[in-house]
C-alpha cells in the first residue's frame, strides 16, 4: 500500500542514521562519516546537528571547502545571529574570493543587523560593484537599498 512505502522511505534514513552512529562510534576519526550524517540530519532538516557533523567534519579533514560554504549556507538559513554565521562566512569568503554566492551570505548578514548594517551593506554592495560592474543584480540590489532609504 502506499502508507506502507512512505514508512519505508522514512524508515531507511532512521536505520541509516543508526548505522553511521555506530560506525561514528567505532571509526570517530573518519570524516567521510560525520559528513554522510550531516547530510542525513540536513535532509530531515535537523540543521543544527547537519551544522554539529559538517562542522566536525571539516574539522577532521579541512582541505573540504564545499563543507565550509555549505555550514555558512546553512547557518544563514536559519537567520542564526549568535556568531556562528558571520564565522563561517569569513572563513568560506576566505576560501572562495569573489564569490556571488558568497557576497549573497554576506548581504543576508547584514540583513539581520536592520539599521545597523545598512552602511556595511552599502559599502559590500559598492565593492561588490568594482568586482562584477555588469552584474545586474548587484545594480538592482543598490537601487532597492536606496529606494528603501528614500534616498532616491
Amino acid at each position: 500500500t502506499w502508507s506502507g512505502t512512505s514508512h519505508r522511505c522514512w524508515a531507511a534514513p532512521r536505520r541509516l542514521e543508526r548505522y553511521i552512529c555506530t560506525y561514528i562510534n567505532v571509526q570517530q576519526w573518519d570524516p567521510r562519516a560525520h559528513r554522510f550524517l550531516g547530510l542525513l540530519y540536513e535532509l530531515e532538516e535537523n540543521t543544527e546537528k547537519a551544522v554539529e557533523c559538517y562542522r566536525r567534519s571539516v574539522e577532521l579533514n579541512p582541505t573540504q571547502k564545499d563543507l565550509v560554504l555549505k555550514i555558512a549556507e546553512l547557518l544563514c538559513k536559519n537567520d542564526v545571529t549568535d556568531g556562528r554565521a558571520k564565522y563561517w562566512v569569513e572563513r568560506a569568503s576566505k576560501l572562495f574570493p569573489g564569490s556571488p554566492a558568497i557576497y549573497k551570505l554576506k548581504e543576508q548578514l547584514l540583513d539581520c543587523e536592520g539599521e545597523d548594517g545598512w552602511s556595511k551593506l552599502f559599502d559590500l554592495i559598492q565593492s561588490e560593484l568594482h568586482v562584477r560592474p555588469d552584474d545586474v543584480h548587484v545594480n538592482i540590489r543598490l537601487v532597492e537599498l536606496y529606494r528603501s532609504k528614500k534616498r532616491l
